[in-house]
This record gives structure tokens, sequence and C-alpha cells, in this order.
């Protein structure tokens, strides 16, 4: 599940909470933190007493993870500091796994392995000028395009 607006989050939340097994999405998260948005309260709520069953993953730039370093909060005041903190304390909850921008050698000999398949063909031809970060948030969308395929193919076996 993917929410597509920090006002569909809630929602979204709790229908994963209902759910078996749920992987919620948050591709940008800074745009989800903040008022309505994730707090340090609902990923835990959600996996607690779930383990396996239902992951949060979240894609977030360099740049906006640089936003909640300590030296930022002196430039803050107020209010501002005060959902700084709420945020950021997200963050420090999180497991972060920094992912190089562009793909490596091998991943690149793999993708290509498969360029005849309509479905994954795009990928190395694509290395050049995007890197994995700006692929892997397309990743629910790729994955319901592969569920609605009439093709079957192996083409994401060891990755």
């Amino acid at each position: 599940m993917r929410p597509m607006a920090r006002s569909a989050l809630a929602h979204v939340v709790e229908v994963a909470s209902r759910r078996r097994r749920a992987v919620l999405w948050l591709d940008d998260l800074e745009n989800c933190l903040g008022a309505d948005g994730v707090t340090a309260s609902a990923p835990a709520e959600l996996v607690q007493g779930r383990p396996g069953r239902v992951v949060v993953l979240a894609a977030m730039r360099s740049q906006e993870v640089r936003r909640y370093e300590a030296r930022e909060e002196s430039r803050l005041t107020g209010s501002d500091r005060d959902a700084w903190r709420v945020q950021r304390e997200v963050l420090h909850l999180a497991t972060r796994i920094e992912l190089q921008r562009h793909w490596s050698p091998e991943e690149i000999r793999r993708a290509r392995a498969h360029e005849g398949d309509p479905r994954t063909g795009l990928v190395p031809g694509s290395c050049d000028r995007f890197g994995l970060a700006e692929v892997m948030p397309a990743g629910p969308e790729l994955l319901a395009a592969w569920h609605n395929s009439t093709r079957v193919c192996n083409a994401f076996r060891g990755w």
C-alpha cells in the first residue's frame, strides 16, 4: 500500500493493520512527516507483535535527510523546532540503508540478461541516466504491472 497524500496515511495504516501481511511504502518520506503524517508511534504500532508480517519502507533523498541533522535544530524556534523534533524522532527509529546512486556492473549485467522482457526492458537502458534511487520508488507500479502481465517470466529471480 502506498498513500498518495499525507491525508491518506491514517486510512492506509488502518487498512494495513487489518491485513494478515502488508507492505507500507512511503516514497519521499519527508512529505509524510508532520501534521496528520507519520509519527514515531505509527510504524511501531503497525508492526508491533507482527514480525515479518508488516514491513514499512520509506525513501528519502540525502539532502532531505540532512535537514534533520542536529546542527539544523539551532536554526529553528518555537513550534517549528517542536515539529522538527517529532519528525526527526521518526528518522531515528528507522534502520537506514544508503543506496549508491548508480548501478553496479554486476547489477547492470543481471538486468541486461532480461532485456527482452517488456516489463523489465527499461531498466538496463536507463542505468546511465537514472540511478537506483530514481528507479526503486516505482516499485509499487512495477509490481502492479508485473501482476497484471500476461507473460510469465522469472526476470527478478536472484535479485
